[in-house]
């Protein structure tokens, strides 16, 4: 399967550019959200930079599994709730 640039809509902070870089290079988007903090810091790159991505980019699709059964979920653990 052929690797491909797409924004994440499933981890995403503004719109999924920094999330999107971090997935098709395998590493912390907290790193490539860092990245793009520092570029704000010297000359003001990054917003112009993050709002061309943001255009360019297309949204990856998001897999949505559909299920006619309700979840519930542990609010403190996100563990799903057993059903006696």
């Amino acid at each position: 399967m052929k690797k491909q640039l797409t924004r994440n809509p499933n981890d995403k902070m503004i719109a999924g550019v920094a999330s999107g870089i971090a997935d098709y290079f395998g590493i912390d988007p907290t790193i490539v959200r860092i990245a793009f903090l520092l570029m704000l810091l010297p000359g003001g790159i990054s917003p112009l930079l993050y709002i061309v991505l943001w255009l360019v980019m297309p949204e990856r699709p998001s897999a949505m599994i559909v299920s006619s059964e309700p979840h519930h979920y542990d609010p403190y653990t996100g563990e799903p709730l057993q059903h006696s």
